[in-house]
C-alpha cells in the first residue's frame, strides 16, 4: 500500500496497533483531521466512527464474510457492507464504496442497501435450506483440553447420533477459533422440525446425551437449544 501511494500519510486500525487506547485516539484523531489520508483497518471500522471528509471506502476479500458455518452469514454480511458505506459520503458530500472478492457472484453484493430485498432473499433461502425460523437448531458443543481427547469424544457422539432414526445433524465441525480459552471445540448442528416429529427426535437426542455422559464421565460438552 505505501509503496503504490507513496505521497500519502498511511495509518493502520487493528488489534495490534490499537492495544493502547491513547494510540486509538491519536489514529482516528489523524485520519479525521485529515493528517492521514488512507486508513487500513478490519472490521473494527464498520462502524461507530465519523470521519466528515471520507469519501471512499473499500471492502478486500469479500468473500471471507461467507466462509464460516453460520447460516446467518449474508445477514451479517449485508449487515457490515452497510454500515462500511455509511462511513463515506457524510454531511453531504458524495460517497462510494468499492467491493473487491474473487469472482463471487452472490447476489448479496447488488442487494446492499436495499433492506426489504435483503430480508425477502434472506427468509427465502432459509425456507428453501430448513434454517430458523422454519425449525429449531440445537448445537452440541464438545471440548478438551487435549486435542486428540476432543475428537475421541466427538467421534464416540457422532456414532451415538447416527444411530437416530431421522435425525439431520452435521458435524462434527471446528469453529473458525478452534481453541477458546484454552481448550479446543467441536461443534454439532442438530435442526429439528417444529412439530410431533421434532418433540420425539429430542426425546432420542436426551436419551443419546444420557448414554454418552455416563460412558465418557471425563468428558466436557454442553448442549445449546436454539442458540441464535
Amino acid at each position: 500500500m505505501r509503496e503504490r501511494f507513496s505521497d500519502k500519510v498511511i495509518e493502520r486500525f487493528d488489534a495490534d496497533t490499537t492495544a493502547s487506547k491513547t494510540e486509538e485516539k491519536r489514529i482516528i484523531k489523524e485520519f479525521s483531521q485529515n493528517k492521514a489520508n488512507i486508513l487500513v483497518g478490519t472490521q473494527m471500522l464498520s462502524k461507530g466512527f465519523h470521519f466528515s471528509d471520507l469519501t471512499l471506502v473499500c471492502l478486500l476479500q469479500a468473500e471471507s464474510l461467507f466462509a464460516t458455518q453460520d447460516f446467518r452469514a449474508s445477514e451479517r454480511a449485508v449487515q457490515m457492507m452497510n454500515q462500511l458505506s455509511g462511513r463515506a459520503g457524510r454531511e453531504n458530500k458524495p460517497g462510494k464504496m468499492i467491493i473487491q472478492t474473487s469472482g463471487d457472484k452472490n447476489e448479496v453484493y447488488s442487494l446492499t442497501g436495499e433492506y426489504r430485498d435483503v430480508c425477502s432473499k434472506l427468509i427465502e433461502e432459509r425456507k428453501e435450506f430448513l434454517y430458523p425460523p422454519f425449525l429449531r437448531i440445537i448445537r452440541i458443543v464438545v471440548k478438551d483440553r487435549d486435542r486428540k481427547e476432543t475428537y475421541n469424544y466427538a467421534d464416540k457422539l457422532y456414532k451415538l447420533l447416527c444411530l437416530i432414526k431421522g435425525l439431520d445433524f452435521s458435524g462434527p465441525f471446528a469453529p473458525v477459533n478452534e481453541k477458546l480459552r484454552g481448550e479446543f471445540i467441536l461443534n454439532f448442528w442438530i435442526k429439528l422440525p417444529k412439530d410431533n416429529r421434532g418433540i420425539a427426535i429430542k426425546k432420542s437426542i436426551k436419551k443419546v446425551v444420557d448414554k454418552f455422559s455416563n460412558d465418557n464421565p471425563k468428558a466436557q460438552f454442553f448442549c445449546d437449544v436454539d442458540p441464535f
